[in-house]
């Protein structure tokens, strides 16, 4: 719940005070991604999981990474989608085809 209620006031205030507001977009979600990824990963002990799988700040990555793939579909859909956007999801498209 909390991270339902945090997540749209976090990516207002990167993309209000961003220069190049769609690399914030995508950058800053993915770095919490990895710090909370990489507490999952500190975290975890085969004698009790409970703290790695219930806890929000080492769950919340699963979240986040829905975001950023979020953004980065939002912004390849704008007519005004930076170039390294396009090439990038032509580029999954190919993978796609394979």
């Amino acid at each position: 719940m909390p991270f339902l209620c945090l997540w749209p006031l976090l990516l207002s205030l990167i993309l209000y005070f961003g220069d190049k507001r769609w690399q914030l977009a995508l950058i800053v979600p993915t770095i919490f991604a990895l710090i909370s990824a990489t507490l999952f990963a500190i975290l975890y002990s085969p004698i009790s999981t409970n703290r790695a799988y219930y806890g929000t700040d080492t769950r919340v990555f699963s979240f986040i990474i829905g975001g950023i793939v979020a953004i980065f579909m939002s912004l390849a859909a704008s007519p005004y989608c930076p170039k390294q956007i396009t090439r990038i999801f032509i580029f999954l498209k190919k993978l796609q085809a394979i």
